[in-house]
């Protein structure tokens, strides 16, 4: 018995130590920090932090709008249609420079009645946006309370407003809406609206409202280039009918109407069955003398050239890339001229030409494009090479055949300087040529100039401040590398830095002050024709050449055009390592020095010219394919990129090692 409670009296000293060695109280860390630590000697003060509520505006607000609802705290009191709202005049003053500045005058006052004008709805609903920051608007309350946050100068309440009437503008009430905005100078109104009545004007004419305009806002509506109307007869007689509307009074007007009517641009059959029927074209002398002016346009054809002026000028923004002509599949040559309708991204026809034509050359001279040379048939020995010239007018979709050139001409270059066209070079059946002749729009003839150094065919140019330029061509068995700059003081010819590679076939442009030269052929070291990938961009000012990045393939004899946003298009061509033509469309970013493939032709293509050309509005539209219907055939997407994967199908661009053509 003795052992068993020694025992227990061991085991109870033991279980009684644990316990207090595991209860026992750690000091805390800092404990174990010395008192003379540097740290408890330190005079800086505790690092700040800056804290930002994101509900303290809203909060602020929602206790302010239950003061005012409960009346508590309310120091002010507007009177409106005899009806009193009690507020917070610091709420009031926060929020509208009208409040604010009777404030500042007067800091007693405590009532203000407000004009008559302003109804009660109308601070209603203000004083709901001062309190909440909310406010719903409709087509009941919208004028009212437009028209107390004018009153009451409270500025964002009048944005939230205009916004709301703009995104309600129809062909009903847009004449409404302008009145409303040139009455308080609502600038950004006024714009939207205009606008809006320009791009449905025939509609919006067809409204009573549209006799409420005055004579100022007629004028302004039909003097615009970007009128989006059928056409110019349709134009004119909007305006007849707004002045017959009230004759006595308006008939004053006319001479102010018509000067901004583009009566050339009005077929000669229209001007005399529906123009000089009014009696005020006949009997105003200004409008009798605006009529008399487009007959003679009509009148002689090939001087239209010289007779352009503001009534001339198209009614449009709308540039296209087009192509002329070519050599498609099967041995086929075009008559075809294709335009690019990039909104819609299609290829679409705009016209055929009097005559098939590869090799030919085109340029555009106040919007006139005029096509010249080149061969009717795919024999490239230049044996049957033609003169040819013929004008396309996009004002009417017509053409005229001009002045032939002095000899015929593949495989040359034709540009459009000041007012006359140059034709530099090329080939027939003499071979290749040196001589250039020039071709005078007054006079409807060709006359020769000094010609080339050399004879060359398959070269290119480009014009650029009012500079002719020439590079590159073959001839004697050899590529040239050679740049000329015509001298048109002395008709001559001057030799400029050449380029870093020889090359004919080739591409050639300006941009922004710059030449680009793209593509083409030269012999390698074997006397093989070959294609030629780089890029050079010419600088005018120094005289010399820059290599920027070069083209994703070899491409000869394609078309190239620049657009608007300095971007440059190469169209079709010949692949000498495929041998073979090309449906893929290249673009350049001159900005980014980058090339990519942004689409196809319908058929591959080559020989063709293409160039950039603006087309009147109605013609633009009829060419362009209804909301709701198909696209037209052919068409191609050119979203489609050269590293893009769209409908489940993959787009890449493989460059060629070593391009070799025989």
């Amino acid at each position: 018995m003795r052992i068993i409670e020694v025992l227990q009296i061991l085991f109870f000293v033991v279980v009684d130590r644990s316990i207090k060695m595991a209860t026992k109280v750690l000091p805390p860390p800092y404990s174990r920090v010395p008192p003379s630590s540097d740290i408890w000697r330190s005079n800086a003060p505790p690092p700040s932090k800056c804290f930002q509520s994101n509900n303290h505006s809203s909060q602020m607000l929602e206790q302010f709008s239950t003061l005012r609802t409960e009346r508590v705290l309310c120091d002010g009191t507007i009177i409106a249609s005899g009806e009193h709202f009690s507020v917070h005049r610091i709420i009031l003053a926060s929020c509208s420079e009208y409040f604010r500045d009777i404030f500042k005058r007067n800091d007693n006052l405590r009532d203000i009645q407000l004009g008559n004008a302003i109804s009660k709805l109308g601070v209603e609903l203000l004083l709901q946006y001062a309190y909440t920051s909310k406010i719903t608007l409709t087509l009941e309350n919208v004028h009212t309370v437009l028209l107390a946050a004018v009153h009451l100068r409270m500025s964002q309440v009048t944005e939230l407003c205009i916004d709301y009437l703009t995104s309600t503008l129809s062909v009903q009430n847009c004449v409404q809406l302008l009145q409303l905005a040139e009455r308080n100078n609502f600038d950004k109104l006024k714009k939207s609206v205009q606008d809006f009545i320009v791009d449905e004007f025939l509609q919006v004419s067809e409204t009573s409202g549209f006799q409420e305009l005055n004579a100022d806002q007629v004028t302004f509506f039909i003097s615009q280039d970007r009128m989006a109307a059928g056409s110019e007869m349709q134009l004119f007689m909007v305006a007849a009918k707004w002045l017959e509307y009230d004759r006595a009074t308006r008939e004053q007007y006319a001479p102010q109407l018509m000067r901004h009517i583009r009566f050339p641009l009005i077929s000669s059959n229209e001007l005399v069955d529906h123009v000089q029927s009014h009696d005020f074209m006949m009997n105003n002398p200004e409008c009798h003398q605006l009529l008399l002016e487009a007959l003679n346009y009509h009148l002689v054809p090939h001087r239209q050239h010289n007779l352009q002026n503001s009534r001339t000028r198209m009614r449009s923004v709308n540039e296209v890339v087009l192509t002329t002509g070519g050599e498609l599949p099967r041995q086929e040559v075009s008559n075809q001229i294709m335009i690019f309708d990039e909104s819609h991204y299609r290829w679409k026809k705009l016209t055929t030409m009097p005559l098939r034509r590869v090799d030919h050359s085109i340029a555009v001279l106040n919007h006139f494009l005029y096509i010249a040379g080149g061969q009717v048939t795919l024999n490239s020995n230049g044996k049957e090479s033609i003169g040819t010239v013929h004008r396309y007018d996009p004002r009417f979709n017509t053409w005229l055949q001009m002045c032939p050139m002095q000899q015929r001409r593949a495989f040359f270059h034709l540009a459009a300087l000041g007012d006359s066209l140059y034709a530099i070079g090329g080939k027939n059946e003499q071979g290749a040529l040196s001589s250039a002749e020039v071709y005078s729009t007054t006079e409807n003839k060709w006359k020769y100039l000094k010609g080339l150094p050399e004879k060359k065919y398959a070269l290119a140019g480009c014009c650029i401040k009012n500079k002719l330029f020439v590079c590159g061509g073959f001839s004697n068995h050899k590529f040239s590398r050679n740049l000329y700059l015509y001298g048109q003081e002395g008709d001559d010819w001057i030799p400029r830095c050449p380029m870093n590679t020889a090359r004919g076939f080739h591409m050639m442009c300006s941009v922004r002050d710059m030449i680009y030269v793209m593509g083409g052929n030269h012999l390698n070291t074997y006397g093989d024709r070959v294609d030629v990938m780089s890029v050079e961009k010419y600088d005018p000012l120094h005289d010399h050449w820059i290599t920027v990045s070069p083209m994703l393939t070899g491409l000869s004899m394609a078309g190239s055009s620049v657009t608007e946003n300095n971007k440059i298009f190469i169209v079709g061509g010949y692949n000498g390592l495929s041998r073979q033509r090309e449906k893929d469309i290249h673009r350049y970013n001159v900005a980014e020095d980058e090339w990519d493939v942004v689409g196809e032709l319908p058929k591959a293509s080559l020989r063709m010219a293409c160039c950039t050309l603006t087309l009147p509005y109605n013609l633009f539209q009829e060419l362009s394919p209804r909301e709701g219907q198909p696209a037209a055939s052919g068409g191609i997407n050119l979203n489609r990129s050269a590293s893009s994967t769209s409908a489940g199908s993959t787009f890449v661009i493989r460059r060629p090692r070593t391009p070799t053509m025989r």
